[in-house]
């Protein structure tokens, strides 16, 4: 188990198809922490983010789900993770309603430094009054650090065009925070 503690992530996840339980915990072990907070704030509920979050890593077991060694794991484990949690919600008819909390502390360009610390509660309710695929937008970002050609590639769409995206989510954030502030969105 500790030569299976030093391995990277696409090794340990190729021998997770040969079917390696061992390095399957050692990829729960690095990742179910920071997926279960990702899931968390679209679920708002930790058993159900939990058993989620469990799916997912059993997932990595089947081989239908596409795995290529080229990719980075962190952010395919991510989108495995996201339609999961997408596919359950179409299922159930639920929409998302939070941006992680990770997203805001690591988020300041993005955000623009609108945002401290105490002001979580202001941004959930800006958040609230964006359109879902705006907080699509912000949660994949801020979550998964994703650059901008990384981002496009998840949402199915040229760079510009995620850019894009982006911007408007993030204007639309920006129009929601000062309008729930009773103040106006032409700030510099």
């Amino acid at each position: 188990m500790a030569k299976l503690a030093l391995a990277d992530d696409r090794d340990l996840m190729l021998r997770t198809r040969s079917g390696d339980r061992e390095a399957l915990a050692v990829l729960y072990g690095r990742h179910s922490q920071r997926l279960f907070q990702f899931v968390r704030r679209w679920t708002l509920d930790p058993a159900l983010s939990e058993d989620l979050v469990h799916d997912v890593f059993l997932k990595l077991l089947d081989p239908s789900i596409p795995f290529k060694a080229g990719d980075r794991f962190d952010v395919w484990l991510f989108r495995v993770t996201r339609n999961h949690v997408i596919d359950r919600h179409r299922r159930f008819r639920e929409v998302p309603q939070e941006l992680p909390e990770s997203a805001a502390a690591s988020s300041e360009d993005v955000l623009n430094g609108l945002i401290a610390e105490e002001d979580l509660a202001r941004l959930q309710a800006a958040m609230d009054q964006v359109a879902p695929a705006h907080r699509e937008v912000l949660l994949l970002r801020t979550s998964m650090d994703l650059s901008h050609s990384e981002l496009a590639r998840e949402l199915g769409c040229t760079p510009g065009a995620a850019r894009v995206r982006l911007h408007r989510a993030v204007a639309a954030l920006r129009g929601a925070w000062f309008s729930a502030l009773g103040g106006t969105t032409n700030v510099p």
